[in-house]
């Protein structure tokens, strides 16, 4: 009887010290995550509370086909039910794409942008400039999305190149044909083009 009354004493003495050792003297490790700034490694990300970040810049390879660069000088980090939304504001995106032995270089510049981490899916609005070979566009508005490997221009599209101009609607092209349609939303309207020739 003797040796159980110790025992138990015994037990609920090193119940109680782990308890105590748990309350007072183990420390909770604490994690914190920051966005990585590719931009410049000397540089530190200012990520306040509101998830402002300065700088950022994402590079994203979709497949042996397609890589994206995109930057902006200002950007939120917001979520909604897709995943992890990051609001831009002057933002510039290059885009090259490799079709057979060709490569095709696009740059993209607007004043704000909002790109979906998740769905590869980015829409430039505001002062919308693309460039690629020795074609211009300007729009209000350009989305682009990976994976359906398609860009479409939309609002007051101005096209400029060797051979003319042109004004339409919208402008559509598919990354892996390579084929552009060029239409209006209204089908009654015609596209408006002039020749440099």
């Amino acid at each position: 009887m003797k040796k159980v009354v110790l025992f138990t004493l015994f037990f609920i003495l090193i119940l109680l010290s782990v308890l105590f050792y748990k309350k007072y003297f183990q420390q909770v490790k604490e994690v914190e995550i920051k966005e990585k700034n590719y931009s410049n490694e000397n540089e530190s990300v200012d990520q306040k509370e509101n998830n402002i970040v300065t700088n950022l810049k994402y590079e994203i390879f979709t497949n042996e086909q397609n890589e994206y660069v995109i930057t902006s000088k200002y950007s939120e980090v917001t979520y909604d039910e897709t995943g992890e939304v990051i609001l831009m504001n002057d933002v510039n995106a290059i885009l090259k794409n490799q079709i057979d032995e060709e490569k095709h270089t696009y740059t993209i510049s607007s004043d704000r942008g909002k790109y979906n981490n998740e769905l590869y899916y980015t829409n430039f609005f505001e002062n919308v400039k693309i460039n690629f070979t020795d074609n211009t566009i300007f729009a209000d508005e350009l989305i682009l999305d990976l994976r359906k490997n398609l860009i479409l221009i939309n609002n007051n599209v101005k096209y400029s190149g060797s051979i003319g101009t042109l004004k339409a609607d919208n402008v559509k092209i598919d990354l892996i044909t390579m084929r552009i349609d060029i239409f209006m939303n209204d089908k009654n309207k015609n596209i408006s083009f002039f020749s440099n020739r």
